[in-house]
């Protein structure tokens, strides 16, 4: 557990720093290279789950978090990314229609850029087309099986269309990269919705009134 605690210590100061570079599609330098690389590997995606999945803490996996969404939306093409902002500035004032004009356009050249696909889902979700949204979800996941916040975008799909022990399945898999998520309190209320049901299931009836009646 100590040496998690330093591990994380040790990079949260370089998750800061590398966020707004991130965000503006430059690349942060040192001018210790070496410093660099090591920053680089702790940095990894693989890293990176490592430490959100333990997580001790909701601060310190909102930092990983947030970091790791810098990264879903980064794109090696800086002008792609721009798009992508101007799609999610959209996406954020509630023009969710304007946002999918956007991101289409965005994935005519750049068909595998993922989280595209992910807020290409939110945003039919936003507009009640629940199967537009579950096959960009599908897209987002199957470039990116780790998108947690795909995955809990499938579990509001699954409750809202009524298949609650799809939207467990979903927001369990969600918990398992960020055991933090908000969608924790989501999950806890379709179990107890199944709970419900299986013991409706489960009690027993008596006898109807009518053959009580006619005995």
């Amino acid at each position: 557990m100590f040496t998690k605690y330093l591990f994380f210590n040790s990079i949260q100061s370089e998750i800061l720093k590398i966020q707004y570079s991130i965000q503006i599609g430059t690349v942060y330098a040192s001018n210790d290279t070496s410093q660099l690389h090591e920053i680089v590997s702790k940095l990894s995606l693989d890293n990176l789950f490592l430490l959100l999945r333990n997580s001790d803490s909701a601060d310190s996996s909102k930092i990983l978090e947030e970091f790791v969404h810098e990264i879903f939306n980064a794109h090696p093409d800086v002008s792609a990314r721009e798009i992508f902002a101007d799609g999610a500035r959209y996406l954020m004032h509630g023009e969710p229609n304007g946002a999918l004009e956007i991101f289409h356009s965005l994935l005519v050249d750049h068909p595998t850029y993922f989280e595209c696909w992910n807020k290409i889902a939110t945003s039919h979700f936003l507009n009640g087309s629940m199967d537009d949204s579950l096959y960009a979800t599908e897209q987002a996941l199957s470039f990116e099986a780790r998108h947690y916040s795909a995955m809990a975008g499938l579990g509001l799909i699954r409750q809202t269309e009524g298949d609650v022990k799809g939207a467990v399945k979903a927001f369990s898999d969600c918990l398992d990269y960020s055991p933090w998520s908000m969608v924790s309190s989501t999950l806890s209320s379709c179990l107890d919705q199944m709970e419900s049901k299986k013991s409706s299931r489960e009690m027993p009836t008596g006898p109807s009134i009518d053959n009580q009646e006619r005995k």
